[in-house]
């Protein structure tokens, strides 16, 4: 048995649980009001006076490719869509290309399967990558929406900085399709970041005139 601070009995399983609750109170509320220990002027391990949380009612542009059904809706600010040029660069099956700041790239192909599958295909797109010090970090079956897809992901190094891709192909209705994000950021999140909000942005809808297909 032990005493409290006003003098009154408590068993030891009370006491434990008293001594328990104020650390767990410090650790609560240390930022706000300090806890016993905590030198004066001291900052709080965790500051969160610089965070700003996003904008959920950030508005997103919508771009679709008729002939081939693939779209992509931008995932955050600073996208742009490649054309003209800039577009044909990738190759003549690329349908529709973006991207956000200079070292952010991502497209979609599409073209008649021709009996290729799609494990076949991304082995061919990742040999014909001619980087430095090329490291495969990814190369296995996903779900990509409601196809069963081959992905993969390399780094190396393309005149002395560091790149990433992800490609991703599957088939459907006798094409193969390929969404492709490539990041150059000097930060390895960064670089993951690039990845993601690429494979996250596009899809593949009705092509125009196919069943089922609604103007946008």
């Amino acid at each position: 048995m032990s005493l409290d601070a006003g003098g009154a009995v408590c068993s030891d399983g009370a006491m434990k649980r008293l001594v328990v609750a104020s650390a767990l109170g410090c650790m609560a509320f240390g930022v706000a009001v300090g806890c016993p220990g905590e030198e004066a002027g001291e900052r709080p391990s965790i500051v969160l006076e610089d965070f700003h949380p996003p904008d959920v009612a950030e508005a997103r542009a919508t771009w679709r490719d008729g002939g081939s059904g693939l779209v992509f809706v931008t995932t955050g600010s600073g996208w742009e869509r490649l054309e003209g040029d800039a577009l044909g660069a990738l190759g003549e099956d690329v349908k529709l290309a973006v991207r956000q700041g200079t070292r952010c790239l991502g497209w979609v192909l599409a073209r008649p399967a021709a009996g290729l599958g799609a494990r076949d295909a991304a082995d061919a797109a990742r040999r014909s990558l001619a980087w430095e010090a090329l490291e495969v970090q990814v190369d296995e079956d996903v779900k990509y929406d409601i196809w069963t897809a081959r992905r993969y992901e390399v780094v190396g190094r393309v005149d002395g900085r560091t790149v990433a891709e992800r490609a991703t192909y599957w088939l459907e209705d006798g094409k193969l399709y390929a969404v492709v994000a490539r990041a150059s950021e000097s930060h390895y999140v960064s670089r993951r970041r690039c990845l993601d909000l690429v494979t996250a942005g596009f899809s593949l809808g009705y092509a125009d005139g196919a069943a089922g297909a609604s103007p946008e």
